[in-house]
């Protein structure tokens, strides 16, 4: 959901050298397929695709004026006399003057008093009746209830308004009309079938080989077909994807008294679950991969997570396509900041501290004398995009969302390169909200009122084996850095985890060497060093630049990418969980350091 512009930054930079402009036949072709997927793929439920509805209606049109009008006209020109005989008998008996006609009269002689006049009232019936009908074609669920209505008010009118013994006879003919208009308006489409895979329980495995390490043929490359590449066997790849997140679960830690959530689906791919007073909504791609993300909220960390499902789980959406229907966002983060009593006493009580020292100071030197101590002590990362690496094959197993009061130390980037530092983006704010938390009659009022007015901060959290570490996400960058310039220590934010991708490739995590120019062996020697070291558990298929990695397992997401943003990362880790990732402090000085750590180079 939220690193989608650092995924195409390092497409960009792991472009091919020497081949200038070889991505433009590419995404040519790649367009192509997309759409040719599209217009075959007829028993979607998102069947046929905008852009060829757009499509044959352009052909149609150009059919019409083409060959159709020319015909047509060459038809009239032909009958002459027969043609205008024809046309006058339409016009003086045409079945539609027996509807129309009296449903003008009608609002002719009922218009008096309104302010608009009996003209522009029947054109606005003529226009309503012209949009409905279109809309009912397109399938509007309100548009076929206002054509029934707008159907039984033109009957009542035609029977009002037709004279003498023709009265029943002019209704039963707008009522045949209107069964032949609405033949198209409540068309239906055959539903298409659904696939639904049965969840096992959490921990339940399915016959599956051992991982274990396979090398690419000689000759063949990143092309190569994979066991997701198979876009029209729905069925052979939701198969696949179950046995990838069965895996994923028998890598799970155990404990003796686990965390049991109660999760209830929302929605074709969303769900929503509860554990005590922890309440958490998401959008996943099944069953599974919902029990794969709540394992990260295990507390304490490492401890194993039951989920009791009180409906049927989420199920694997039809060619990889999630669904937000049904998924409402967790509950207000302003209520859950009122009722977090403890926390607001905590906070509250620190604040109190932090005024008696932030008193009498030049708030501008003072913050920017907090700044550079931060900047020095606790440096933002840089040239660091996201924490997690990105999924090779297009599979967003989903994220899930929940309000938490969160550690600010943790929070190690997002939006900004240093602490305070915001260029020409609204740079009074942070001294704004520090005065206001300073020098408010009550602190835990201004607190709240921060925390929550205007919105509210956005996180994007990263889990590692002591801990989280925090980025800031959409929202809530200046806030963010007002409280840690204030050395608060907590606040309340909303709260996103993302799935780790179920795999990975060498050439997209990599790149073509822009971390570092002294790196120019395969990316698979480096899987292997982490797997061998304890810090990851998986599959690590082919070589050098076509190297794939299916992780079942990982100390830190951060450590499968790149080696400048695992070093800077893990760096930022070890400042505040110092021994956690037990790497020594001058691996993680630089990416040159960092791989003759890893690779003994």
């Amino acid at each position: 959901m939220s690193h989608g512009t650092a995924a195409k930054d390092r497409e960009g930079e792991g472009e091919t050298a020497g081949e200038p402009g070889s991505d433009l036949p590419e995404a040519l072709l790649r367009i192509s397929k997309h759409l040719r997927d599209q217009a075959r793929d007829t028993r979607s439920d998102n069947w046929p695709p905008l852009w060829l509805v757009l499509a044959t209606a352009g052909i149609g049109v150009g059919v019409v004026l083409m060959l159709i009008v020319p015909v047509v006209r060459g038809l009239l020109f032909a009958a002459g006399d027969s043609i205008a005989a024809l046309g006058g008998w339409t016009h003086d008996q045409a079945y539609a003057q027996i509807v129309l006609a009296p449903v003008r009269r009608y609002v002719e002689t009922h218009a008096d008093g309104l302010p608009i006049s009996a003209t522009t009232l029947w054109w606005t019936w003529c226009i309503a009746g012209v949009v409905l009908l279109a809309m009912c074609v397109l399938r509007v669920v309100a548009a076929r209830i206002g054509w029934v209505l707008y159907g039984a008010a033109t009957a009542a009118m035609v029977a009002s308004a037709t004279p003498g013994a023709g009265r029943w006879i002019a209704t039963a003919v707008s009522g045949v009309w209107w069964v032949l208009l609405s033949v198209p308006a409540f068309g239906r489409r055959r539903p298409s079938s659904v696939l639904v895979l049965p969840t096992p329980p959490t921990g339940a495995a399915i016959a599956s080989p051992e991982p274990a390490d396979v090398s690419v043929r000689a000759g063949v490359g990143h092309d190569s077909p994979s066991p997701t590449s198979a876009p029209d066997d729905y069925a052979a790849w939701a198969a696949v994807l179950f046995e990838r997140l069965v895996r994923r679960a028998d890598n799970a830690p155990a404990a003796d008294v686990p965390n049991v959530w109660t999760a209830v689906t929302t929605g074709p791919t969303s769900f929503a679950a509860q554990e005590g007073e922890r309440h958490v909504c998401g959008i996943v791609v099944n069953g599974l991969a919902a029990e794969d993300l709540l394992r990260q909220l295990s507390t304490p960390t490492g401890a194993s997570t039951v989920v009791r499902w009180t409906t049927n789980t989420p199920q694997t959406p039809r060619r990889r396509r999630l669904s937000d229907e049904g998924y409402d966002g967790p509950p207000s983060l302003a209520d859950f900041v009122r009722g977090s009593t403890d926390a607001l006493s905590t906070a509250t009580a620190v604040l109190a501290q932090i005024r008696s020292r932030w008193n009498d100071v030049n708030l501008h030197e003072r913050i920017a004398t907090r700044a550079e101590l931060l900047n020095r002590t606790a440096p933002l990362t840089r040239d660091v995009f996201d924490c997690m690496p990105d999924s090779d094959d297009d599979v967003y197993l989903g994220s899930i969302v929940f309000n938490d009061w969160i550690d600010i130390e943790t929070v190690i980037g997002g939006n900004a390169s240093s602490w305070n530092d915001f260029a020409s983006h609204r740079p009074q704010v942070v001294g704004l909200i520090i005065e206001k938390l300073l020098k408010a009659d009550d602190p835990g009022i201004a607190f709240t009122e921060i925390l929550t007015d205007l919105g509210h901060a956005c996180m994007l959290r990263y889990n590692g084996p002591a801990g989280p570490l925090h980025r800031v996400g959409r929202n809530g960058t200046h806030r963010t850095h007002a409280l840690r310039v204030l050395d608060l220590p907590i606040m309340a934010a909303e709260v996103e985890i993302e799935a780790l991708p179920l795999r990975i490739d060498a050439m997209s995590t990599w790149g073509d060497g822009n971390w570092g120019d002294s790196y120019d062996g395969p990316a698979d020697r480096m899987w292997h060093a982490l797997r061998d070291r304890g810090l990851l558990a998986g599959t690590i298929s082919g070589s050098g630049p076509y190297a794939k990695l299916e992780p079942h397992y990982t100390a830190a997401p951060w450590l499968l990418g790149d080696p400048r943003s695992a070093a800077a990362i893990s760096a930022a880790y070890e400042r505040i969980y110092p021994g956690a990732l037990g790497i020594p402090a001058e691996a993680m000085a630089g990416p040159q350091q960092w791989l003759r750590w890893l690779l003994g180079a």
